[in-house]
């Protein structure tokens, strides 16, 4: 009897135990999380080297030509609409966002929509064929879009078309364009990659050096002279291969 009373004394200590050091921990969550939130709440914001082009927030799809995600403003605290603006077809992407607040987004029914910064539509455009992705923005704030068959459309702010740069030859469009810090357009097709100057001309295209059909966006190095296609690293001047493919079939470059 002496031996159960201690067993059960035992067993007694270790729930105590075990209670105690839950609390413990529990207390040490909110703890780390109140101080989490004030920091959050508190702290300036991480500088960062990489300038959206022409002072756009959002100029292209994953915020940069780097595809570093990184935006220098904090995520809003009040999750509450602000406005709400129903457009006529399905969208295929998020939209960019150029210095004026107004919003571009590309649609399977063939459209661009412009929103401007208080919800309003402002106008519409039809394309001749399906966008591919993303619109990207040039430093001046024109819209650049990707289509199905590898071309390219430049539209001013105002919906008006400036040019439109045919592929030769006709392919499938895989990536979003994105531009470059001297309005050099990249964009990624099923065998190509291509680039293309401010006013629509070819300045090179190269075989695709690597298939990417999970993540073809092309990227860039901060200063624009680097282009980035999985673990391929090529002259953004010359299209000239300056690393090839290593034999890992998932390495690929990430821009810091």
């Amino acid at each position: 009897s002496v031996s159960q009373s201690r067993r059960a004394d035992t067993r007694r200590d270790g729930r105590n135990a075990a209670a105690n050091g839950a609390f413990v921990v529990l207390f040490v969550l909110i703890l780390g999380g109140g101080w989490i939130l004030w920091r959050v709440q508190n702290d300036q914001l991480a500088a960062t080297q990489i300038k959206p082009l022409g002072g756009h927030p959002w100029p292209v799809e994953l915020h940069d030509a780097q595809a570093t995600y990184w935006s220098g403003a904090r995520g809003p605290l009040d999750l509450a609409p602000v406005w709400t603006c129903q457009l006529p077809g399905p969208l295929l992407g998020g939209p960019v966002v150029d210095r004026e607040g107004n919003l571009y987004l590309t649609g399977l029914d063939r459209m661009v929509y412009s929103v401007g910064s208080g919800g309003e539509q402002r106008w519409q455009v039809q394309l001749p064929r399906q966008p591919v992705g993303w619109p990207a923005l040039t430093e001046e704030g024109n819209i650049v879009i990707a289509d199905e068959i590898g071309n390219l459309t430049l539209l001013s702010a105002n919906g008006e078309t400036l040019w439109e740069y045919v592929g030769d030859p006709p392919d499938v469009g895989l990536s979003s364009p994105i531009v470059g810090p001297h309005g050099t357009i990249y964009i990624t097709v099923q065998n190509f990659l291509v680039a293309v100057s401010t006013q629509g001309e070819r300045l090179w295209q190269i075989r695709i050096p690597s298939y990417s059909f999970a993540s073809p966006l092309p990227r860039l190095s901060p200063q624009g002279e680097y282009l980035f296609f999985e673990d391929v690293l090529i002259d953004a001047g010359t299209g000239m291969t300056l690393f090839k493919p290593t034999n890992d079939p998932v390495d690929r470059y990430l821009v810091g």
